[in-house]
């Protein structure tokens, strides 16, 4: 190799590294301020996303382990445990948009992350449902959401964390979130249970089946 070209990998390699560096920046001062609209840009790089039911006990076991507070909480309020669910994409994917800057970012979040088969990169978080039946709850790492579905297909969405959001999104009135900025588990929960009851006061009618498929249904 001439010393001309070394000085042109050199310099390439250079700008990579000046390019992933601004790129980390910029991600970090976005996950700061807006972290919900940011993991979903991620996970949108990372690929097409599926979600899938944790069966693997050795992921079981992180998740307790990282989500053991949570959890606590959660069962306080009269939730029970239903099952671990995963958000897995394409790991060639990641390939193309720095994959190790991706990765940190979830770590700094304390994301459980998994690469199952060589081939998926997979997010995973346990589901729990509520004592009357009527919704869902789970943490990650950015706080906590409650999902309520309801009988006409609309959907009612709490969250402890993230940008202010408009109370009714993009399916019109079908799709209605809330937001309790830095809110404790129990009072997201009372303000969702409120919540809750303010549709039912309108007509709306709870759908009660409490399983993966709905779960995966609701949150589309």
């Amino acid at each position: 190799m001439t010393i001309t070209s070394l000085h042109h990998l050199l310099h390439f390699v250079k700008l990579i590294f000046v390019t992933a560096l601004i790129f980390c920046v910029i991600l970090s001062v976005a996950s700061a301020l807006f972290p919900v609209r940011t993991k979903a840009f991620l996970m949108g790089l990372l690929g097409r996303r599926r979600h899938i039911e944790i069966a693997s006990p050795e992921l079981a076991n992180r998740i307790r382990a990282r989500y053991q507070s949570e959890t606590d909480q959660l069962m306080a309020l009269g939730f029970s445990f239903l099952f671990f669910e995963g958000q897995a994409s394409p790991l060639a994917s990641a390939l193309l948009i720095f994959p190790a800057i991706v990765m940190l970012l979830m770590l700094s979040k304390r994301e459980v992350i998994s690469i199952q088969h060589c081939l998926t990169f997979v997010t995973a978080r346990p589901i729990f449902a509520s004592g009357d039946g009527t919704s869902y709850g789970h943490p990650n790492g950015l706080g906590i959401i409650f999902h309520t579905g309801f009988q006409d297909g609309s959907r009612l969405v709490s969250a402890n964390y993230g940008e202010p959001f408009n109370d009714v999104d993009r399916s019109g009135s079908r799709y209605i979130r809330r937001l309790h900025a830095r809110a404790n588990i129990h009072d997201t929960w009372t303000a969702h249970q409120h919540d809750v009851r303010l549709l039912l006061d309108e007509g709306r009618r709870i759908a009660t089946e409490l399983t993966f498929t709905d779960y995966v249904a609701i949150i589309g």
